[in-house]
């Protein structure tokens, strides 16, 4: 029991953080979404 107990912090940690990560990139590309598109632009033309 004491073995399975340690073990479920680090469980609990690694899914918080793959969640974190992926609102992270996904609050990112919101943010440069547009400047991205702007400079596309400015570069097809």
């Amino acid at each position: 029991m004491a073995k399975a107990r340690q073990e479920e912090p680090e469980v609990h940690e690694m899914v918080v953080g793959v969640v974190t990560q992926d609102s992270l990139v996904l609050a990112l590309d919101q943010k440069l979404e547009a400047p991205r598109a702007r400079v596309n632009r400015a570069v097809m033309w």
